[in-house]
């Protein structure tokens, strides 16, 4: 499973190519994107990772706890569990 993989991305380059390109861009005018099995912490659930990668702050994205897959939005993972996670392993 490949750890923690975190890259800020700018997406000026989106600058209105289409109408989608263009509600991206302003929906995401710096994002972090997030690969597939980039781990995550939860408080509920525990240790888990992300299925698919996210691209967008209003996607949804399946993350597997335990051996049951769960659809999350992206914000709750971006905001609460990539951090539970990272601070998990300062601790270590």
């Amino acid at each position: 499973m490949v750890d923690f993989l975190l890259f800020w991305y700018k997406l000026p380059h989106l600058d209105r190519k289409s109408s989608e390109d263009k509600n991206m861009t302003e929906n995401n005018a710096e994002f972090v994107i997030i690969p597939p099995t980039t781990k995550v912490l939860c408080e509920e659930r525990g240790e888990g990772w992300t299925l698919t990668g996210i691209t967008g702050i209003e996607e949804h994205t399946s993350v597997m706890f335990k051996g049951v897959r769960y659809t999350i939005p992206a914000k709750v993972i971006i905001e609460e569990l990539l951090p539970n996670y990272l601070e998990s392993q300062k601790n270590t």
